[in-house]
């Protein structure tokens, strides 16, 4: 029997810009960034040519579930419409672009993607992009849902979910210190402040310290557990249990550096495989618990957490995250939301806390909807200033007495006005400016450069500037 929710008709149009059109392969689904609507998450999936249809741009939404199990039984009556928006301002003799209206079909459990094998041509498309980039809208109206609780399958208890910290079989238990540094960290991760992903070094105690009086300044709470559990589920723990060294032969082990709560979510995982993550701060503390106990399940689920939650507001902290920790999956999901949004990026608060690394980064993207080079000048002046750095503007009737190598000389002084302002000159394809700001560079970095050659002394007509970076760090 099937719980008829209501004729509800709920409408959302989607926008996704899909850049470097030229470089896409043939036969590859690409996806857009996850959007959430009617309480499901949503994607648009495009192939750009498929064997059956080679010349042929194919367009299809899909659903995902929200949580394990979170599409059982859900079945919604859904309309799509697909347009390809036209773009190009020298080609503006259709407005309305290439376009279809699809038939209502049901989406459920079993039947999660539906879409358009042949929106059209490959080469009809061509005439509405613009700088290489495809506009793409989809409409999905919601005409219908139901709910059937005959699908439903109840709740398994996880058969070792009555072992969770529990003293009874236990083998090991681990003496978790919480110390002050701990929640710091937790405060910077809502503060965006430039040490945000610093790794915290924590020792248990110090050496002159009695373990009463250490006890006392930090939190310490003892969990139960089962080394055959642990073992089996983080390489971790069975390298601790197994390497023969004294922790191995202890049934307490010190561990700091992690929460409480934290800690003892990691234990109900491995215990049950189950897991929530509340929020973009909680998914960075749960990838970074996860990283060090080396629980790869964890890990992946809070990247893929914070890559379906990638917004103007977070992008450039996942990006450092993602950057620091080495997925590249997530890296590239930035890129791709950085080459589209970039214009309201670099107006956006967060921009000023970026971290230096990531801001290279970002100037490195070549294609996509780009800001113009007046606007990307004076979001890395906005930038450097934040950071410390002494901006100044030498006036033009002493530009010849202050030349651009001079400055390059100084090693207090980090001048962009030759590599970085290439970089801004291959991103908005313009002439050269004379840029300069604080960046965080490494001694061996800095010490390459000292290196190479100088570059050639060119005759700006712009207003050069220069950047002390003594307080940058």
């Amino acid at each position: 029997m099937s719980e008829v929710v209501g004729h509800i008709k709920s409408s959302h149009t989607c926008h996704w810009r899909v850049p470097q059109w030229s470089q896409l392969r043939f036969g590859i689904e690409y996806s857009s960034p996850p959007l959430l609507f009617d309480d499901l998450k949503w994607s648009i999936k495009l192939f750009k040519g498929k064997i059956k249809t080679p010349e042929m741009l194919s367009i299809y939404v899909q659903i995902h579930e929200t949580s394990p199990g979170s599409l059982r039984g859900i079945r919604k009556n859904v309309q799509l419409s697909i347009k390809i928006n036209n773009t190009n301002p020298s080609s503006y003799y259709n407005d309305f672009g290439v376009g279809k209206r699809l038939q209502p079909v049901w989406f459920s459990e079993k039947n999660t993607k539906w879409g358009e094998d042949s929106i059209g041509t490959l080469s009809s498309i061509i005439p509405f992009l613009s700088r290489d980039q495809l506009s793409l809208s989809v409409n999905i109206t919601i005409l219908k849902s139901e709910m059937n609780n005959k699908a439903a399958i109840p709740t398994i208890t996880p058969p070792f979910s009555r072992y969770i910290d529990s003293p009874e079989f236990s083998d090991v238990s681990f003496r978790v210190i919480e110390e002050d540094e701990d929640l710091e960290y937790a405060n910077k991760l809502n503060k965006r402040d430039s040490s945000l992903y610093k790794e915290v070094l924590l020792e248990t105690q110090h050496p002159d310290q009695p373990q009463e009086e250490s006890d006392r300044h930090n939190k310490v709470r003892v969990f139960h557990g089962h080394k055959n559990i642990l073992a089996a589920i983080s390489p971790w723990f069975h390298m601790l249990f197994t390497n023969g060294m004294r922790e191995s032969l202890q049934n307490e082990i010190t561990i700091s550096g992690v929460k409480h709560d934290i800690f003892y979510r990691l234990l109900k995982y491995c215990y049950t495989f189950k897991m929530d993550i509340d929020g973009v701060t909680d998914a960075y503390e749960m990838l970074r618990a996860s990283d060090r106990f080396q629980i790869v399940n964890i890990r992946e689920e809070a990247l893929c957490y914070l890559r379906q939650e990638l917004d103007e507001n977070n992008i450039w902290d996942i990006w450092e995250c993602a950057d620091m920790y080495g997925c590249e999956k997530t890296v590239n999901t930035c890129v791709s939301y950085a080459s589209v949004e970039m214009k309201t990026l670099v107006k956006h608060p967060s921009w000023v806390y970026a971290k230096a690394r990531v801001i290279k980064m970002a100037l490195d993207i070549e294609v996509g909807d780009l800001p113009e080079e007046t606007e990307l000048y004076e979001a890395v002046l906005l930038w450097a200033n934040q950071r410390g750095a002494n901006v100044t503007m030498a006036p033009e009737q002493e530009k010849e007495q202050a030349p651009v190598e001079e400055a390059l000389q100084k090693r207090d002084t980090v001048n962009m006005s030759m590599t970085r302002t290439q970089l801004l000159s291959s991103v908005v394809n313009v002439e050269p400016l004379a840029i300069s700001a604080a960046v965080i560079e490494d001694e061996e970095d800095e010490e390459e450069e000292e290196e190479e050659d100088q570059p050639p002394v060119i005759d700006y007509s712009h207003k050069r500037v220069s950047c002390n970076a003594s307080g940058s760090q």
